[in-house]
């Protein structure tokens, strides 16, 4: 495993406490490996994020919205695959 079940807890009750006090929508990414330092990689990873929410150039904002988001999702189910046979 991973994470470990205390540490596990202490991330879900960090996100029951922020979805109390926001309206937005939580996200949680994970690395199996990552030669930065968190912070550093976090801020790398949302970047890249904005940097995309923001690409003024897409001609239907929307569609584009949509694409970025099922962009994410598909990465996010690619790196959930990963740690599931990380831990088997």
């Amino acid at each position: 495993m991973i994470i470990d079940t205390e540490a596990q807890k202490q991330i879900l009750n960090c996100i029951a406490k922020a979805e109390k006090t926001t309206s937005g929508e939580l996200r949680v990414h994970l690395e199996a490996n990552c030669k930065k330092a968190p912070v550093d990689r976090a801020i790398e990873v949302f970047d890249g994020l904005i940097a995309k929410v923001n690409d003024k150039k897409a001609d239907n904002r929307s569609a584009h919205l949509k694409a970025v988001k099922n962009d994410l999702e598909t990465k996010a189910t690619e790196l959930v695959t990963a740690l599931n046979k990380l831990s088997a």
